[in-house]
């Protein structure tokens, strides 16, 4: 049953990010990173969107928020504290490198044999449409930033 853990890698991955951010252990760990790999990215934008929608509602049912100590919206701890490496072409839709550029950093899955052949060529030709502060991010700035606090 391969196939069964392969669709809900992503869903793992979610579950994982989400919980260090609601649970205050990026407020308690600043720096703590989280770099995710092979994963997708078409999950993230609805992530974001939906995660402080439902910590608020969360709050407003409970009388006050899960996580007091949070200093941030939880979605603002993903942004600051994980990193999505992009290894499929379809992780480099417009909108959704959009939501959070920050976030995203080039990885071409080479050697894999599902991988791209020559992956920074090819994602040049994908990712065209970024400004350079993104694209400087993409290739290297993002993943640097969590090299530089490791």
């Amino acid at each position: 049953m391969k196939i069964v853990p392969g669709i809900f890698q992503p869903m793992s991955a979610q579950l994982g990010i989400v919980d260090l951010a609601v649970n205050g252990v990026f407020e308690r760990f600043p720096n703590l990173h989280v770099v995710l790999a092979e994963v997708g990215a078409s999950w993230l934008p609805t992530l974001l969107k939906r995660l402080d929608g439902m910590y608020g509602i969360s709050a407003a049912i409970h009388g006050r928020p899960l996580t007091p100590s949070l200093r941030m919206s939880p979605s603002e701890y993903i942004r600051k504290h994980t990193i999505i490496t992009c290894s499929f072409p379809s992780d480099t839709d417009p909108d959704i490198l959009a939501i959070a550029p920050e976030i995203f950093a080039f990885g071409g899955d080479y050697p894999h044999p599902e991988g791209l052949n020559s992956p920074l060529r090819d994602y040049r030709s994908l990712v065209e449409f970024m400004d350079a502060d993104s694209e400087d991010g993409f290739y290297g700035d993002n993943i640097g930033r969590v090299l530089a606090t490791a």
